[in-house]
């Protein structure tokens, strides 16, 4: 009998639960639910990367029927527009961070490509911008009907830059390289190493 009294006077001396360990379990709670709510926000700003920024390509809508663009009153006022919308920017650029999709500047660059004559794109070889020259030059080189020959040996010397991006990998690239990387073909093998030559001559005398 002593014992059960015993064991049942111990049973009721044990303490209820604290207001402490109740403020403490709050508080773990909140901060969980801090911590969810960070991240969260994280995932929503990384996601921004698959939303397109409403701007020419939404507009122009990239219509392949590339003649009736090159026939269009309309066309000159369009390529103004495509080539300010890819001088914004001084990237080659293929697809997005994170996201792996196609980048805005790479669609811009394939509007170039069906819709822009080939008298537009050597304009825009003159053009101020890095970026749009290689455009450019590339949309040419698709052709495969054009000569590039001359363009190379005519951008010898010009040292302007830009950076190719694909994903989250860039590479910082002059116009002179580059055009002589994409045709390398052009050359016969003595011509290739004298042009190869004077291009590192001169990039090694100019500032990155």
């Amino acid at each position: 009998m002593c014992i059960v009294m015993g064991a049942d006077t111990a049973l009721n001396s044990q303490p209820a639960a604290s207001p402490g360990r109740y403020m403490q379990a709050m508080i773990t709670l909140r901060q969980i639910f801090t911590f969810i709510t960070i991240l969260l926000c994280l995932l929503s700003v990384l996601s921004c990367n698959t939303k397109k920024p409403k701007d020419l390509v939404a507009e122009l809508k990239f219509d392949t029927h590339s003649d009736r663009i090159k026939d269009s009153l309309n066309r000159p006022l369009l390529l103004a527009k495509v080539v300010s919308e890819i001088a914004k920017e001084n990237e080659v650029r293929w697809t997005n961070a994170f996201t792996g999709e196609k980048a805005d500047q790479c669609r811009r660059y394939e509007w170039l490509s069906k819709c822009a004559t080939n008298a537009d794109l050597f304009d825009l070889l003159e053009s101020k911008y890095a970026n749009v020259k290689a455009y450019s030059f590339l949309c040419l080189k698709d052709r495969r009907d054009v000569n590039l020959k001359p363009v190379v040996i005519k951008h010898l010397l010009d040292s302007t830059s830009f950076d190719e991006v694909s994903g989250c990998f860039g590479e910082f690239k002059r116009i002179n390289t580059y055009f002589f990387e994409q045709t390398t073909g052009l050359f016969t093998k003595r011509e290739a190493e004298t042009y190869r030559a004077q291009i590192s001559k001169f990039n090694s005398q100019c500032k990155q």
